[in-house]
């Protein structure tokens, strides 16, 4: 069995939800990466996070404050029904993600792991009391529901 995931940024965003939305069930979990707030997306260029059938992980930064600011991404992780994660970056800017990974790496690994092999060290992450990542001094604004 070959299971898939979706990751993008910014505008990637977008088509990882639209992607997964239209897989028809080929894509197992998605990662928007600075999904835009919706005044920057134009008519015909909609998503809908409330469609997501699968779990979905919502990341950003503290900094970005204009394209898709942390409060933005807690909007769209209550439009889930079912199960998300949310967690913001401290100090990250829109860009901070280009070129090395400016610290989103460890977490986006980890949630694929999780998603995609079932693994139990990548799920303790995300899933305990509390998660290892609620309790990571790098990040703010943490949020599951509905993981296994």
């Amino acid at each position: 069995t070959i299971n898939i995931g979706a990751i993008g940024h910014s505008q990637g965003a977008v088509g990882t939800i639209n992607a997964t939305n239209k897989s028809g069930g080929l894509i197992k979990t998605a990662v928007p990466i600075n999904l835009p707030d919706s005044r920057y997306i134009k008519p015909g260029e909609e998503f809908y996070v409330s469609q997501l059938t699968v779990p979905v992980f919502f990341v950003g930064g503290s900094s970005d404050r204009l394209i898709s600011p942390p409060s933005t991404l807690k909007g769209y992780y209550d439009q889930v029904p079912g199960a998300a994660a949310l967690a913001v970056l401290k100090g990250a800017t829109h860009s901070t993600i280009y070129n090395s990974g400016g610290g989103y790496l460890g977490y986006l690994t980890a949630w694929m792991m999780y998603q995609l092999r079932n693994d139990s060290y990548a799920r303790s992450v995300f899933v305990g009391s509390p998660p290892e990542i609620n309790i990571n001094g790098n990040w703010q604004d943490q949020a599951e529901k509905n993981l296994l």
